[in-house]
């Protein structure tokens, strides 16, 4: 009798072993990527782009309009393994028929007489598009700092930091946005703090900004995600693409980086930054 006992009870684990087995194969969850055209406007022309946002809050941009087709398409992915997801999942696109319209907004920028790259008008994109959700949709002005800057250095980032600095006579007000993108309404500000500068952390920044008055706009965006500084010191705007991964052997750009980590140094004395940026 116990050998049979045990027979049996190995006969239904085994049942249930392949039944689970089975509709772990057999079910399928659904992954909806929502796409929606985006119309930019620069001040050298106009660019058609449609942008992709996934249920983690994962967003990015294509070249070009995407029709309504791309809603009827589908395919199944097996054993997805992501951070967020993972599983086994349908694909799915569903189309939002309004067009976005995101203006570049980095401040006073001159026109270029030469076609940009698709990797430059798609990078200027993606820091207007953050800059807008975040609640920015303006330039900056005389005696103003903005610093925009991705958490994560490589991926695609779901959460970024803004800075804002305004230039007082002997003081500075500072803030810091923090945006995150958790869901299909992409970038959205998750909580603002606001503080005034101490002396030595105000003359600490004018000394590094002092280091950029002979500089003039730099970019050095690849690889990687870049960050963004713009300041408007005195009568002069100047503007700043960096990735980290791309300042490597680059002594030139050490100025530009050097007042980038001052600002972040400066910002932790006031406020909890949850964004490690080495």
């Amino acid at each position: 009798m116990p050998m049979r006992k045990l027979l049996l009870l190995l006969i239904v684990y085994a049942s249930c072993y392949f039944n689970t087995k089975g509709q772990d194969i057999n079910s399928t969850n659904i992954f909806q990527t929502v796409y929606q055209r985006v119309a930019f406007i620069t001040p050298e022309s106009t660019y058609y782009f449609t942008k992709f946002i996934e249920p983690t809050g994962k967003f990015y941009f294509k070249n070009g309009y995407y029709d309504v087709t791309l809603e009827k398409d589908s395919s199944i992915l097996l054993r997805v393994k992501k951070r967020k997801v993972q599983g086994q999942y349908l694909l799915t696109y569903h189309f939002r028929s309004d067009i976005d319209t995101v203006n570049c907004i980095l401040s006073n920028e001159r026109i270029e007489h030469t076609k940009p790259e698709l990797k430059q008008v798609t990078d200027k994109l993606n820091v207007s598009y953050v800059l807008k959700q975040m609640g920015e949709f303006n330039k900056i002005r005389k005696n103003e700092i903005r610093l925009l800057y991705p958490c994560e250095e490589l991926n695609y980032s779901t959460h970024y930091e803004l800075v804002k600095i305004k230039i007082l006579n002997d003081s500075a007000k500072i803030t810091l946005i923090t945006g995150v993108s958790d869901g299909y309404n992409g970038i959205h500000p998750i909580q603002t703090y606001t503080s005034f500068m101490r002396k030595r952390d105000f003359i600490r920044l004018k000394k590094q900004l002092d280091k950029l008055k002979e500089i003039q706009n730099r970019q050095c965006r690849e690889p990687g995600n870049p960050w963004l500084l713009e300041l408007y010191n005195g009568d002069e705007y100047k503007s700043f693409f960096i990735s980290k991964y791309c300042t490597r052997g680059r002594k030139e750009i050490k100025p530009i980086t050097a007042v980038f980590y001052s600002i972040l140094v400066i910002c932790k004395n006031y406020f909890n930054i949850d964004c490690a940026v080495d």
